[in-house]
């Protein structure tokens, strides 16, 4: 596993970034219970918390102080992760982007079971892109 190659579409050589997203706690400010949602937040987000979902379900954890854990340098898939998150554009949390992935899911998964022949790419690519048009607009 390593990150994602540089490569050239016909305009110069570009490194490909992924779009990265985590997850965030946040408490509001109207909550009866700050201090103990507060608290449930911290717990949640901690290191030690971030390593017990790493081993339970693989979460590549954001802490930099697990960066460099034994169990983490180890996996080659958590290295080519925290190795290409610097590259990455940071998901946007907004209604657009279920639309963006709802289009985007079976044209990347089609194409790489090869459900999709390569004479079709450019017009799957053209009626991805008048999709997204249509949908954000």
């Amino acid at each position: 596993m390593t990150t994602l190659p540089t490569i050239d579409f016909g305009s110069g050589e570009k490194k490909m970034q992924a779009f990265s997203g985590v997850g965030t706690l946040a408490v509001n400010s109207a909550s009866k219970n700050q201090v103990a949602a507060s608290s449930l937040a911290q717990y949640l987000s901690n290191a030690d918390s971030q390593k017990e979902l790493y081993k339970d379900n693989n979460a590549i954890p954001v802490a930099k102080s697990l960066q460099t854990d034994s169990d983490i340098t180890a996996d080659p898939a958590a290295q080519a992760v925290i190795k290409q998150v610097p590259e990455d554009t940071l998901m946007p949390k907004m209604p657009e982007m279920d639309t963006f992935w709802n289009l985007a899911a079976p044209l990347i998964n089609n194409t790489y079971l090869g459900k999709t022949p390569a004479s079709q790419y450019d017009s799957q690519l053209k009626t991805f892109q008048d999709s997204i048009s249509k949908a954000t607009k």
